[in-house]
């Protein structure tokens, strides 16, 4: 039997749901009482995460009864997943990753590498026992699984639940529970501000923590125009890396230059194959990153040779680090496009329409037509703005023209937060030009 992941937690931790309050003592009796299908010693479950409580105890449940656990929040009870798979001695979880380009993958944990992950997260975060987590995320992936739950369970502090469909909801029960420290993905935290007027207040928060995708300025500068003493720190990572990589906080000068921050302890990041300008696909090692896809070997995200943090692995990002070591994130590798023998980056297309008076966007790259063999460039964009391709011409190179663009009132997401590519792209091929093209 596999050691549970229960007994790594502190014995002060508490998780405050609604009039509940549960200990560790709770979480554990409940795991043993918890009914699992027959036989599933070496298997692969998807066991119920819609809430802190459920994901913990099915967890637990499942190490104990050796199999391994696929955290989802979209099922009600556990069911095996796929009977080809064995656990190996120590792997106790299995984190899906986002899915936002089409190939969602699932990473495998073992016990001793979450362990460090969470304490690694809590310890950035000063986190303290007196403290009072407030978790709005879902808990069927890494921010908020390993990175709130978890971190605050390490070091005893109390997880205040705050569900709801509505903003306005969770805010109340960040209220009622006395939040001290939040974390929201960009998207949930602007869901949140623009609900804050006409609700309860929420108690001094001393910490608010972003992750999941980059942070915009204007979003960073309205966290703190409403928490003005609030600390923001935003952390970068990939489920695969367990899940966080660098921390930066908005009391260093360089969080407003638009860098992630500082490798956290421990880890380390590289740039794959760098270009001219120093960018490349960021690679990193880490004692806390998985052991393996259940999809297939690990090779196939190895970057390089193993180094003293453990093996090289891809994050699928392109970016840059200074010589001091602070990291930049510029998108996606698959992100850059070559358009009539020109490289394009899609990310500085999308950052082109936000300079246009957008509050989201993303571009795409849409299949070939018969005049521009190499496909065309279109953008879905939300915010209060009506724009042309020729307000987004003054911010792009000579020769980009996005021929398509569409206004949405807000971009498909995926459950952690992440604009669904797949989605947008789908949206764009289905819909007809809002503009006609312009032409330089």
């Amino acid at each position: 039997m596999t050691a549970g992941l229960v007994e790594l937690l502190s014995p002060r931790f508490t998780l405050h749901m609604g009039e509940h309050a549960l200990g560790l003592d709770a979480i554990a009796r409940h795991a043993r009482e918890t009914t699992l299908p027959a036989n599933i010693a070496g298997r692969v479950v998807t066991t119920p995460a819609r809430d802190p409580f459920e994901a913990l105890r099915y967890i637990e449940a499942c190490i104990q009864a050796d199999a391994l656990p696929v955290p989802s929040a979209l099922c009600s009870t556990p069911a095996v997943l796929d009977e080809r798979f064995t656990a190996i001695a120590g792997d106790v979880l299995v984190l899906r990753t986002s899915g936002s380009t089409g190939a969602p993958r699932h990473a495998v944990f073992h016990r001793d590498a979450l362990a460090r992950s969470a304490a690694l997260i809590a310890a950035d975060l000063a986190l303290q026992p007196d403290d009072v987590v407030g978790l709005v995320l879902p808990c069927d992936h890494g921010f908020g699984l390993v990175g709130q739950l978890l971190a605050a369970a390490m070091v005893g502090a109390r997880v205040q639940w705050a569900p709801g469909a509505f903003a306005q909801q969770r805010i109340a029960a960040l209220a009622a529970g006395g939040a001290t420290v939040l974390a929201a993905v960009p998207f949930g935290l602007a869901q949140l501000l623009a609900a804050l007027p006409g609700c309860a207040s929420l108690p001094p928060l001393r910490q608010v923590g972003v992750a999941g995708g980059a942070l915009p300025r204007g979003l960073a500068e309205a966290a703190l125009r409403t928490f003005p003493r609030v600390e923001l720190v935003h952390q970068y990572g990939c489920t695969e890396a367990g899940p966080r990589l660098t921390s930066i906080s908005s009391r260093n000068p360089a969080f407003w230059t638009g860098s992630v921050g500082r490798a956290l302890p421990g880890v380390s990041i590289a740039v794959l194959d760098p270009d001219d300008a120093g960018e490349g696909e960021l690679t990193f090692a880490s004692p806390s990153a998985m052991t393996r896809y259940l999809e297939g070997a690990v090779e196939s995200a190895q970057a390089g040779t193993p180094s003293a943090s453990g093996r090289w692995l891809r994050t699928g990002d392109r970016g840059s680090v200074t010589a001091d070591g602070l990291v930049f994130v510029t998108g996606r590798t698959d992100d850059v496009v070559k358009l009539r023998g020109e490289k394009v980056s899609l990310a500085s297309v999308a950052r082109a329409t936000e300079e246009a008076g957008a509050e989201d966007a993303i571009a795409c790259c849409l299949p070939s037509e018969s005049s521009d063999p190499d496909g065309i460039l279109a953008v879905l964009y939300a915010g209060d703005v009506s724009l042309s391709p020729r307000d987004l011409a003054r911010s792009l190179p000579r020769g980009v023209v996005v021929k398509r663009l569409r206004h949405v009132s807000q971009l498909p997401r995926t459950l952690s937060g992440k604009v669904d590519r797949v989605a947008a792209a789908q949206l764009l091929t289905r819909t007809a030009d809002d503009h006609p093209a312009y032409r330089p």
